[in-house]
């Protein structure tokens, strides 16, 4: 939830913003504040913070990796040492996501390490987002669109998620060892990834944006809220 646009801040208010206690000790200079301030440099005062959000938009520049037997790409960045299927889409360090960097806060008390979609068996579609957050929160919604028609756009709500779970090393299936992620599956085949999530033609047509994107070059948005 963004900060009033308007009005006195408290540094409560701001705290909170960046998923921290309320009471925490709050310095304006340091990096997660200058984030959701969007200043990088010079003087930052609370004004600075009014109509800010923790969660931020999501641009993607650049297509995902592909081929990976069970979908067209992938966005984001696995984290060292957490690998298989998942691998770099760019450092731990660098703009993963586009102008967003892999840890600025794109859902609150979290970093998003991939967003994906697969193919397990024909029709067993599914659209599956990884997080370093232990705890099903964060974020309300996701807009998926991309560049060949910005006008059309996918809304997928948290709460219909079939599953949030943690990830183990020893899956058999695409993992992200110590990570979590909620599973947006379209199922129309009734496979047995069928985790009953969203609208079976939505998630369908967000695998079809990724796979679009990935052959044609196109950019991918995911705008978080």
């Amino acid at each position: 939830m963004a900060l009033p646009s308007s009005g006195q801040l408290c540094a409560s208010d701001i705290n909170v913003e960046l998923g921290k206690s309320a009471g925490a000790q709050l310095c304006l200079n340091d990096a997660d504040a200058r984030a959701l301030a969007q200043k990088s440099s010079g003087q930052i005062c609370y004004s600075d913070f009014h109509g800010k959000s923790a969660v931020a938009q999501t641009r993607i520049t650049s297509v995902g990796r592909s081929n990976d037997g069970y979908g067209p790409s992938r966005y984001g960045y696995a984290g060292s040492g957490k690998g298989n299927y998942y691998h770099y889409e760019g450092s731990t360090t660098a703009t993963s996501f586009g102008s967003i960097s892999a840890t600025t806060g794109i859902i609150t008390s979290g970093t998003i390490h991939t967003i994906y979609a697969t193919n397990y068996y024909n029709g067993d579609y599914h659209f599956e987002i990884a997080t370093s957050r232990s705890s099903n929160g964060g974020w309300t919604s996701v807009q998926v669109y991309s560049s060949a028609n910005t006008n059309t756009k996918y809304t997928v709500n948290r709460t219909s998620a079939g599953a949030f779970q943690q990830l183990n090393a020893g899956d058999s299936n695409p993992q992200i060892s110590g990570s979590y992620r909620w599973v947006f599956a379209g199922v129309t085949n009734g496979g047995s990834y069928n985790h009953g999530s969203a609208n079976a033609s939505t998630i369908e047509a967000i695998y079809n944006l990724f796979t679009d994107a990935h052959l044609n070059g196109r950019t991918m948005y995911f705008d978080f809220s």
